[in-house]
């Protein structure tokens, strides 16, 4: 309760103003969301090199990356 999705923040604060949008925040709203549409899909960051594969299903975006942890910086290919 008073989350920024169910207050309909999460979509003001982006620019989210079709009508389509608008049905979705007010749906999103009156019967709320479930926490596996918010979370990646295995495998995630490190776990991901351990399988020699990529982070989620998001597709790869940058052949070279680094990537910054508690401080650290390691580079990615």
């Amino acid at each position: 309760k008073g989350s920024e999705w169910e207050t309909g923040e999460y979509f003001t604060r982006r620019g989210y103003t079709s009508d389509r949008w608008k049905q979705l925040a007010a749906d999103v709203a009156k019967y709320g969301i479930r926490n596996g549409y918010l979370m990646a899909v295995a495998p995630t960051g490190s776990t991901s090199n351990i399988a020699n594969t990529t982070a989620g299903i998001d597709p790869i975006f940058k052949k070279f990356f680094i990537e910054e942890k508690k401080g650290s910086f390691t580079p990615k290919t």
